[in-house]
């Protein structure tokens, strides 16, 4: 184990324009798709430094250690993990102060603030090498803003191919405010940067995770490999890739995500047929998915889910925002090919796929549900289209009363002219709207929002100004696809073929209820077979 030092500021530099020669490259590939001018102005926006939280409080009883991360309670092992041990900025003290962690059932590590841990060797284990010793039992580690990087100049061969941290089943690793860069690893089960076993658990709080790798053909998660449990918090992950799937995460257990961001990842698996491959941001096989406040921005995969790939198990997203993510597959936002997914107050905002659903996929075998918002963005929405609001359209009633109970909805004729406002207001009122909504997605085949091929219940939710380049400029509901809509406005969109259904396309069953508006949409409102409530 090497000694070899540096203050963070000496860090190798990353070129600041690493990330925008990456997404223009990744959209560059795509050329042919109708929409994707909008992509390539797109410069993501850089990501915000981490909030000083490190513990400043007394060592005395444990504190410092954010939100709920109390010392071990118990035993005479707890008396010395509550202890924090201050670790300084050299490699051999972090290795030997978690082994005694480990050997004392426990432990409380605060890294030396501001340091880089430049780690330049790794241990050989059943699952890949590591550059720390594994996790195996209750450690809490202080990042203090501190760096744990795999040596820049190091070969990408073994024996310098690692990851940083593994943990093991009884394992529990709690760490703070600290990046974690430049992991690489070239094997199942995967994990540049973190290896949480089966019947381990990792709590991140505060953590940057950049530049790590899995990047071998066949091999998942470029930053985290999860087969136990998982908790992500406020944490950030950029520029990772997956040489299969989940450019940033993997996951096959339990994995919960609050108030984190996922930026210019990339999974580069190519499979359309189980398993299936993508999530250029997350993917999940197996066990659960929960995330909350959270957002999705230009993340890449080759296969499908340019943001999500729910391949199985369950997920259930809300009050999150994918924009901007890539598929090359389908599902240019969130793709759903197996399990049970629901969505709440869900953002999709220009993502783009070569197939199908440019916003949503989903597949036969799959159930998605889209649950009502609350009720502000009905009345708003419907305020724009009550007769009388806007004195030049024709209109005809949808229904006798909205929820709001102010009277029923009205909808403009197709005669009619356009609502008034430019595009840039329309989307804005859009984004205050606490449905899920679909804007300026697009799709090279069909389903410019939302391509289904499975179970797909959808309440409360605006689908506006979306492509497709054959059918369903808005929904294309496949063959073989159950389609319910409820309560929800779909509008100016776009479908390429003739008789495309701009609006919806239905080759499967549809129904939609009287509360639901389709209009304006080109080439006609509906197309394929006959939904009842949708007319033009």
């Amino acid at each position: 184990m090497s000694n070899h030092l540096k203050q963070s500021g000496a860090a190798n530099p990353v070129p600041r324009n690493r990330r925008k020669k990456w997404l223009a490259a990744g959209i560059a590939g795509m050329a042919g798709v109708v929409g994707l001018g909008m992509m390539a102005a797109t410069n993501a926006s850089a990501v915000t430094r981490l909030d000083d939280s490190g513990g400043h409080q007394s060592q005395k009883d444990g504190s410092g250690r954010g939100e709920g991360w109390d010392g071990h309670e118990g035993g005479r092992p707890g008396e010395d993990a509550r202890r924090i041990t201050p670790v300084p900025c050299n490699v051999t003290a972090l290795f030997a102060a978690i082994n005694r962690a480990n050997q004392h059932l426990g432990g409380t590590l605060k890294l030396a603030r501001g340091c880089t841990y430049e780690l330049r060797t790794g241990t050989a284990t059943a699952t890949g090498s590591n550059a720390l010793p594994p996790i195996t039992t209750d450690i809490t580690i202080l990042g203090e803003h501190s760096v744990l990087e795999r040596a820049w100049d190091l070969a990408s061969a073994s024996p310098t191919l690692f990851r940083i941290f593994q943990v093991n089943a009884g394992g529990n690793l709690r760490l703070s405010d600290v990046t974690l860069r430049n992991g690489l690893v070239v094997a199942a089960p995967g994990g540049g940067a973190m290896l949480v076993q089966a019947g381990g658990r990792a709590e991140l709080k505060g953590v940057k995770l950049t530049q790590n790798n899995a990047s071998t053909t066949g091999v998942n998660g470029g930053a985290i490999t999860n087969l136990g449990t998982t908790v992500l918090k406020d944490t950030k992950f950029t520029l990772n890739n997956a040489g299969n799937s989940g450019g940033a995460v993997f996951n096959s257990g339990t994995l919960t995500v609050h108030d984190s961001h996922f930026e210019a990842n990339k999974a580069s698996g190519t499979n359309t047929q189980p398993p299936v491959s993508g999530g250029g941001a997350i993917a999940s096989t197996a066990g659960a998915v929960t995330i909350r406040k959270s957002t999705f921005v230009g993340n890449q995969t080759a296969g499908s889910g340019g943001g999500l790939l729910v391949a199985g198990g369950s997920a259930d997203v809300a009050d999150s925002t994918f924009r901007l993510n890539v598929a090359l597959t389908n599902g240019g936002g969130i793709a759903v090919t197996g399990g049970n997914v629901q969505l709440r107050d869900v953002k999709f905002v220009e993502n783009t796929t070569l197939g199908a659903g440019g916003g949503l996929y989903t597949f036969a075998g799959s159930t998605t549900t889209i649950l009502p918002g609350d009720d502000k963005w009905t009345s708003e929405l419907a305020e724009q289209y009550r007769g009388g609001s806007a004195p030049d359209h024709g209109t005809r009633a949808k229904g006798s009363e909205d929820k709001g109970g102010k009277g029923g909805m009205a909808e403009p004729q197709p005669d009619g002219p356009q609502p008034g406002g430019d595009g840039a207001e329309y989307e804005k009122k859009v984004d205050r709207y606490n449905g899920t909504t679909f804007f300026g997605n697009v799709a090279g085949t069909n389903g410019g929002a939302i391509n289904n091929g499975g179970v797909l219940t959808m309440s409360d939710s605006v689908v506006l100004r979306n492509q497709a380049a054959n059918t369903g400029g808005g929904i294309n509901n496949a063959a073989g696809g159950a389609l319910v809509v409820q309560r929800s406005v779909i509008t100016e969109n776009q479908a390429g073929a003739t008789n495309g259904g701009g609006g919806i396309f239905n080759a499967g069953n549809a129904s939609i209820d009287v509360k639901t508006l389709v209009f304006r949409n080109n080439p006609n409102n509906c197309g394929g077979i006959a939904i009842t409530n949708c007319q033009g």
